[in-house]
């Protein structure tokens, strides 16, 4: 159970913001090919990323349970963050999105990202005909915008995996930010503030740079689901395809516990077990799995 009053003595000391990366054609609304919860929590000096996995079937206002990711087909923003906040008890009101071509200009504008590559993610990054694309070897590599949004698209391995890459990503632009002149940092924000849409004001950016930067802060990281939400994936149905099915109440008190740093007992999880399995995790769609349970993008 929760510790209410310990609880809601943390709930106004932590920022919230859902951040979605969005998969979109010229002319559509697209899906939330990531998503993740960024906690600002200047009073303990941590910033927390929780990674939401885009195949979770929660359910969605309107369309019963379906895939996270397709409340961004339905409802754009506004339904993305309020499934988030129903899904996971949440009460997020600041967003902020970003299409794949504004993430790689994004990525070049600041002179690229320093990650670790492996074999399997060097093959996949390097499967291009364009010589001057390929990454050079395995170990940290410097990434431009194209190859670290191939990066950050990976799916060869597991969602688990992918997600991870997602969030060293991120962490990759602050630490490169971050080794920037501080006097650079207006320039920078006004740049990202073109290309990113957010509910935050510039004011609002700057403050939180500014905090990350001069003060920096400790960096933690969570995916849900994890196994201590025993989920199943599999290939639900026709209608749903290839989906995590878990326990959201028990999400709800693992996420609390990471966010507010409180103390919630996890106890009795509930294990979805169906009649027949016919996937898991290693039998994952691609990223250019194109299934017929996809809803349809081109209309808000």
């Amino acid at each position: 159970e929760v510790d209410t009053e310990e609880l809601n003595n943390r709930l106004d000391k932590v920022h919230n913001i859902a951040l979605f990366g969005v998969d979109q054609a010229q002319g559509s609304v697209g899906r939330s090919d990531a998503m993740i919860i960024l906690s600002i929590d200047k009073e303990s000096k941590k910033i927390k990323m929780t990674s939401l996995a885009r195949d979770s079937l929660v359910p969605i206002d309107g369309h019963g349970e379906e895939k996270l990711t397709h409340a961004w087909a339905y409802g754009h923003a506004k339904l993305a963050v309020k499934t988030i906040n129903q899904a996971y008890g949440m009460n997020i009101t600041d967003y902020a999105y970003i299409n794949f071509e504004e993430f790689k200009e994004v990525i070049d504008y600041i002179g690229g990202v320093k990650v670790h590559v492996s074999e399997l993610e060097l093959k996949t990054l390097n499967y291009t005909p364009h010589k001057e694309d390929k990454v050079p070897g395995t170990g940290m590599q410097h990434l431009d915008g194209r190859q670290a949004l191939l990066y950050s698209r990976i799916r060869s391995d597991s969602d688990t995996n992918r997600t991870a890459r997602q969030r060293e990503v991120l962490i990759a632009m602050y630490e490169q930010v971050r080794s920037q002149p501080i006097s650079k940092l207006p320039e920078t924000l006004k740049k990202v503030l073109r290309l990113c849409h957010t509910t935050l004001s510039s004011d609002e950016m700057m403050d939180i740079a500014k905090w990350a930067i001069l003060n920096p802060p400790t960096i933690e990281s969570l995916r849900l689901p994890n196994s201590q939400l025993k989920p199943w994936s599999g290939i639900l149905d026709r209608q749903h395809g290839w989906v995590y099915v878990y326990d959201l109440d028990a999400a709800k008190k693992v996420l609390y516990s990471f966010i507010y740093d409180v103390d919630v007992k996890v106890t009795g999880v509930t294990e979805y077990i169906p009649s027949t399995t016919t996937a898991t995790e290693s039998t994952a769609p691609s990223a250019t799995d194109t299934t017929a349970t996809e809803p349809s993008t081109t209309t808000p």
